[in-house]
């Protein structure tokens, strides 16, 4: 799991698979362990041999002989990059779910006042109003096509300049 073979491994601390930011939590480890205690589950980072960080799940028991004195301790470590990805994973996820209901509310509740009357005066604004709240611009605009000019106009308008909203645009196709 971290690069080393067992010559380069037996016989050194296990402080060079520490990082030098977290070296304190081998002397918190190891303070708990001459206590008697033993760590479950410790979320941590170590570094494998060529520099690369790993995400682990860190285990440590305290070792006793025969009398009971601690001789040691026993660890074990889980590799649990895959979990904290499927995590951070699931957590984009869940955001994207979350935005999506709150956008469904939006488009429901704006449904009342863009169905609420046939006058364009009143669709046009609430219209513009649902597009600000659904969609992050700098401006919106309602465009109308003139099938008899073959130009696009907008008709409706907010966060543009006047000089564009006076724009006209030819059709594509047209002559």
């Amino acid at each position: 799991m971290f690069g080393y073979t067992a010559a380069e491994a037996i016989g050194k601390s296990i402080r060079m698979i520490i990082p030098a930011d977290r070296q304190g939590e081998e002397d918190l480890v190891l303070s708990r362990i001459r206590k008697g205690e033993a760590i479950d589950h410790f979320k941590t980072v170590r570094v494998r041999k060529d520099g690369s960080f790993i995400d682990i799940s860190l285990t440590t028991s305290p070792i006793r002989d025969a009398d009971g004195t601690i001789i040691g301790a026993s660890k074990i470590a889980r590799d649990v990059s895959e979990q904290r990805r499927a995590a951070a994973a699931l957590a984009r996820a869940e955001a994207a779910r979350t935005d999506l209901e709150e956008r469904l509310l939006v488009l429901t509740a704006a449904s009342g006042s863009l169905l609420g009357s046939p006058k364009l005066e009143d669709v046009l604004p609430a219209s513009l109003s649902l597009a600000a709240r659904l969609i992050t611009a700098d401006g919106y605009a309602v465009w109308r096509l003139d099938t008899a000019q073959q130009l696009w106009s907008i008709i409706s308008h907010r966060g543009v300049s006047e000089e564009f909203a006076n724009l006209q645009v030819k059709a594509q196709g047209s002559a």
